[in-house]
């Protein structure tokens, strides 16, 4: 599976099979400079996934699905972040965990011991910056993605009660999550946080939108400032309540639980948490 995926992503074959029409595996080879018999091969293996199809002998022509490799930028970044750069730490996860086990640490993850080094992942990834657009494009379609994600964080929390106050998004990438906040509640105020080079689309499409151009901010999140960078790890998607409260606990345990916000049927929380010095 993982294989005809990384030939489609490396070679851009979805984007060279005509959208409406076919094309024949030998054009198709050689649009995409390779060997025309191995490539077919491994084609008709990703139909077998619903990637393509065959309408007649030697002719391969879109699916739905490869057809969205062809057209969403995002989702075709996504898959190859996934194979090119993240895809490597399901291939190691055991080899991290014997060498540093029960660690937590940023540097001793799986993509950290692929790729030999001391640093955390996406400070690894910032001294490249050809390849943080693919891993900015994930995460905005990820955050776009999720059915009825946008709705959702509009309404999971009383915004109107913050008045015209500033929201600050840790790790808030190309502010996937911010943005629909910002068009239901124009009165508030946003800060983004993120590494270097995360957000860059972001900030476009924020400079280019007279409703958010004055009331989003992105700034470079600085890792180094005290024990706020602890939540910048939090992803609510891969930790439990309980342990969403364990790490604000050992950011500072000043942070006192307010409120938690939910929908009934609806994956996603907010967490409400007061800082009391």
């Amino acid at each position: 599976d993982e294989m005809s995926l990384r030939v489609n992503y490396h070679f851009r074959v979805a984007q060279r099979v005509p959208l409406e029409t076919s094309i024949s595996f030998t054009d198709l080879a050689k649009a995409c400079n390779v060997e025309g018999n191995l490539l077919t091969r491994l084609l008709r293996h990703a139909m077998v996934l619903h990637f393509f199809h065959e309408p007649k002998k030697g002719y391969i022509a879109h699916t739905i699905d490869s057809r969205r490799l062809a057209t969403e930028a995002d989702l075709f970044d996504a898959v190859g972040c996934l194979l090119e750069d993240m895809g490597v730490g399901s291939q190691t996860i055991t080899k991290a965990m014997e060498k540093w086990p029960g660690s937590d640490e940023r540097n001793h993850s799986a993509c950290c011991y692929a790729y030999n080094t001391d640093v955390p992942f996406y400070a690894y990834l910032r001294q490249f910056p050809e390849r943080m657009r693919p891993v900015s494009s994930m995460m905005r379609w990820v955050g776009e993605s999720q059915a009825g994600s946008q709705t959702q964080i509009t309404t999971l929390y009383p915004w109107q009660d913050l008045g015209n106050g500033t929201i600050v998004d840790m790790g808030g990438g190309n502010g996937q999550v911010i943005i629909p906040i910002a068009r239901e509640y124009p009165l508030l105020k946003f800060i983004v946080q993120d590494l270097e080079g995360a957000s860059e689309q972001g900030k476009r499409t924020v400079a280019e939108d007279m409703q958010l151009r004055d009331r989003i901010d992105f700034m470079t999140h600085d890792f180094h400032q005290v024990d706020m960078i602890v939540l910048a790890n939090t992803n609510g998607r891969v930790r439990t309540l309980e342990e969403i409260l364990k790490v604000l606990e050992m950011a500072d345990s000043r942070f006192k639980r307010e409120a938690i916000h939910t929908v009934k049927g609806s994956p996603f929380m907010v967490v409400e948490m007061i800082w009391k010095p």
